[in-house]
């Protein structure tokens, strides 16, 4: 049986695999943003989604070069004494925190387990909001649409964009209604004798779920949407305008638009719902974990939908 320092040892050697994986990662990033800097044709949104990604990448590289110094300070502590309980409750601590951090970028931890294109797999989703929607989303949108594509969605893979923009729009009309028929912004309901969750919070879940699926299908990583990208600010105080102008920005320009814009723009709308539900104390990023568990369960397109 391993010893409490061996133990800590194992633990140290693998946060000290995972610093390297990020030193790599934070000189690729570094290489990147260089010839970002040079490379004046290119346009300033695209260098800021690059910055921010560097900014995070490097965060975590000194936070988890942080937490291996910790690691092997108990280690060396340890050895000199016999065990304690209080030593042991810390070598349990600093493993699950070990194992948090090597699950946030080798996928070593496990959760929901998720079909994608490429075959059942497991991945650790996170709830999302504002806060970690630039690092979480990605991963959202492999599952999203791994589910999209199990229950048929994209049976001869391409769905008409037009029709695909007009579903999106509709969740969000739906919401409105939500709103127009008195349920509070907040409250998620189930009817008498359904599973299926319902309300404003979920009609917006279920937006973000659309452009996520159709996100996936773009096989595009999604942005890091920057901080300073004026989204960010706050909409109208108005609902009824605040979700207009969100569909506004699915305009019939966009819809005949690259797959790069519907990309880019779409990734906006998503930070723009999450902005409009925050300012009204809507918990989209748990609305959005509930949809996507009962979408889960539901049958092959959802019992014969045509769309």
């Amino acid at each position: 049986m391993a010893t409490l320092g061996e133990k800590t040892l194992a633990m140290v050697a693998q946060l000290e695999q995972y610093v390297r994986h990020l030193e790599k990662k934070n000189l690729q990033l570094e290489d990147e943003l260089n010839v970002q800097r040079l490379a004046v044709e290119k346009s300033a949104n695209d260098y800021r989604q690059l910055k921010n990604e560097f900014d995070v990448i490097f965060n975590k590289l000194i936070q988890v070069e942080h937490e291996r110094d910790e690691l092997l300070a108990f280690k060396n502590s340890s050895e000199k004494d016999s065990p304690t309980s209080e030593d042991e409750s810390r070598a349990e601590f600093y493993e699950r925190i070990m194992g948090e951090f090597v699950a946030a970028f080798l996928n070593m931890d496990s959760s929901i387990g998720i079909q994608t294109e490429k075959g059942p797999q497991t991945m650790k989703l996170r709830k999302l909001s504002l806060e970690n929607l630039s690092l979480e989303l990605r991963f959202w949108v492999d599952a999203v649409h791994g589910t999209a594509v199990e229950k048929g969605w994209w049976e001869g893979g391409e769905r008409n964009v037009g029709e695909v923009f007009l579903l999106i729009k509709s969740e969000i009309i739906e919401a409105f209604e939500e709103y127009r028929n008195g349920k509070p912004l907040q409250e998620i309901y189930r009817k008498e004798g359904s599973e299926k969750p319902e309300g404003f919070p979920i009609e917006i879940a279920d937006a973000v779920i659309r452009i996520m699926d159709y996100l996936g299908s773009l096989k595009m990583t999604p942005l890091f949407v920057s901080p300073d990208y004026p989204v960010f600010e706050s909409s109208s105080s108005n609902l009824g305008e605040a979700l207009d102008d969100i569909i506004c920005a699915m305009s019939i320009n966009m819809r005949s638009a690259s797959h790069s814009t519907h990309h880019s723009e779409l990734c906006h709308v998503i930070a723009r719902l999450f902005k409009l539900c925050e300012e009204r104390h809507v918990d989209l990023g748990a609305a959005i974990l509930e949809k996507y568990e009962y979408n889960r369960t539901r049958p092959y397109r959802h019992g014969g939908k045509k769309a």
